[in-house]
């Protein structure tokens, strides 16, 4: 097994990516095919443009046409890490194509466990067809041989290098400490007499990379055999990138939210982590106190998919409480979620119950008849009674949001989090705050529905601004369109009165 090189950026502008929402990045690179823009010999590049120009052996390229064979190298995953694999790079040109247009239009790919063709070695990911080919850019630089002993007068410019970007189907491939061998093959349009190369891992003043060690697969002789210069008799290593992501597990705690609470026996729920490396449950761990310190409450929730949720068997004592989730994966990494504080304020009192009955009076003895009274001088009338002046009608204030002059939302590309501000008033009110939005659906031509990105609870402040944040799961994260600004309805309702806005969600990219 050869080092691994640098993680440098192999393509030109023109074929730059930007990773994808999952954090795809390069995990691997298998080494550098450019040697400059000036030849051995001194021939300059064209403007714009680099050269790889072959070892002084002349070795130029290895074909990569199926028909004629397979092309492999390998690569380690390091212990106590796992690697979800999403695509790999590879390199290829075929002699006189157009400079400007990739001529390649298909690929396979295959991932061993094992060296290729030894006993015991398996295939733990092959991918055919055209959905394996995501792309074929240009790397701005020409493959060319070596100019030296006998200089040529002009560089030759009939073999662009393009990177071929290799998908894997799904979510990835999970890749757990080990070493792994890369196979591929590539097709190109046009006449099948003028084959397909991959150039070699190039490097100035060097005859041949440390630990080169890339293997053929020759389809006529049904055999895998090292690669080696015809002419120089060392082993040669072939160019590749691999492409995806080696994180924690995605855990979050979404309830219960930060306030009060009069449940004794509050549900804790959220969303995990659900690659099959990912632990199949969450490990929720509750302090007595405002922070996470002391012997915590541990409870354990089983994982539904991407979602968990657990509620306590007793009930926690009344006071403020600190609450975290964890999960782990198979590489024995851990992710825990921000504390989160809320308090138990105990169960609500009870309605007090109805007096019960008087008994009834015993009755009273009849009374004796009323005798009329002389009638005798009017009486002077009474003065009127001055009108009661009408005390002050108590009114509650009234409720009010003001959202600020921020209308754009914009949620952080590494960790999904999504926050929307606001002032509420008066303060120590509770609240509630919805995020929807329309978004497109999970599957390839479904209809785009209304999904919820934020609801949480709120208390409002008689100071400064009331914030509301929310991690996005994955799932929900993916489906946004990625660089575009994506129109949504913010609805919050305070004392029941409702505050209506439409936000717009600037997506990264």
């Amino acid at each position: 097994m050869r080092p691994a090189f640098p993680l440098t950026l192999a393509v030109a502008a023109i074929g730059t990516l930007v990773p994808t929402a999952a954090s795809a990045a390069a995990l691997y690179d298998n080494g550098p095919f450019r040697t400059g823009t000036t030849s051995r010999s001194g021939l300059t590049a064209p403007p714009g443009t680099w050269l790889s120009e072959a070892i002084e052996s002349g070795t130029r390229g290895q074909a990569a046409h199926p028909g004629l064979g397979r092309l492999a190298d390998d690569f380690t995953v390091p212990a106590g890490q796992i690697w979800t694999v999403q695509s790999v790079d590879t390199y290829a040109f075929r002699p006189f194509a157009d400079p400007g247009t990739s001529p390649f239009t298909d690929a396979t790919l295959r991932i061993w466990d094992g060296v290729p063709g030894q006993p015991g070695s398996l295939v733990v990911g092959g991918y055919g067809g055209p959905a394996v080919l995501h792309e074929s850019v240009s790397t701005a630089t020409y493959r060319i041989d070596s100019t030296t002993p006998v200089a040529p007068q002009t560089v030759s410019t009939s073999a662009m290098i393009f990177r071929n970007r290799l998908k894997v189907a799904g979510d990835g491939l999970h890749l757990g400490p080990g070493d792994y061998w890369v196979d591929y093959t590539t097709t190109a349009a046009g006449n099948p007499a003028v084959e397909t190369y991959s150039p070699l891992v190039t490097m100035p003043g060097q005859v041949t990379a440390p630990g080169a060690n890339a293997r053929r697969y020759s389809a006529s002789g049904w055999t895998w055999s090292a690669i080696v210069d015809s002419q120089a008799g060392v082993p040669h290593a072939l160019p590749f990138v691999v492409q995806g992501y080696a994180d924690a597990p995605q855990v979050s705690l979404l309830a219960p939210g930060d306030g009060a609470t009069h449940d004794p026996r509050p549900t804790f729920s959220g969303a995990a982590g659900s690659r099959a490396v990912d632990a199949g449950s969450v490990t929720v761990k509750v302090y007595a106190g405002p922070s996470a310190s002391g012997t915590p409450t541990t409870f354990t929730a089983p994982r539904q998919g991407s979602a968990w949720t657990v509620r306590p068997d007793d009930e926690l004592a009344p006071g403020v409480h600190t609450v975290t989730a964890e999960q782990t994966d198979d590489a024995g990494r851990i992710a825990v979620t921000p504390p989160r504080s809320f308090t138990v304020i105990g169960p609500a009192a009870p309605p007090t119950p109805p007096a019960p009955p008087s008994p009834p009076a015993p009755p009273l003895p009849p009374s004796p008849p009323i005798l009329p009274l002389p009638p005798g001088p009017p009486a002077p009338p009474s003065p009127s009674a001055p009108p009661s002046p009408s005390g002050p009608t108590e009114r509650r204030a009234t409720a009010k949001v003001s959202f600020g002059k921020a209308r754009t939302l914009k949620p952080s590309k590494r960790s999904r989090r999504l926050t929307v501000s606001f002032t509420a008033r008066p303060g120590a009110l509770r609240g509630t705050a919805r995020l929807t939005a329309k978004l497109r659906g999970a599957k390839r031509g479904a209809k785009a529905r209304t999904a919820t990105l934020l609801s949480s609870s709120f208390r409002s402040r008689d100071r400064g601004t009331t914030t509301v944040r929310k991690t996005l799961s994955r799932s929900v994260f993916n489906r946004l369109p990625k660089g575009r600004t994506l129109k949504a309805s913010l609805v919050i309702k305070l004392d029941g009165q409702t505050f209506k806005r439409t936000v717009r969600i600037r997506v990264p990219k």
